[in-house]
């Protein structure tokens, strides 16, 4: 049986990559690692911080996703 032992990371969506890019880094100081175009995704945007060095936690931004 496998049993998992941890979480690589959690993607949330997002309607607003800056603000929130902003709130996680300036607030509560996480570092970003990446942040690139989503492949496949045309206008889609999707960003990695580091939560510690074993976990990221991502941001997604689709278009539309703000309506």
């Amino acid at each position: 049986m496998i049993k998992p032992t941890g979480i690589h990371h959690i993607a949330v969506m997002t309607g607003d990559m800056k603000s929130q890019l902003e709130f996680f880094s300036d607030v509560l100081g996480c570092r970003l690692v990446a942040i690139f175009d989503m492949h496949g995704v045309p206008g889609g945007f999707h960003a990695f911080l580091h939560l510690d060095d074993h976990c990221s936690f991502s941001l997604v931004q689709l278009p539309g996703t703000k309506d």
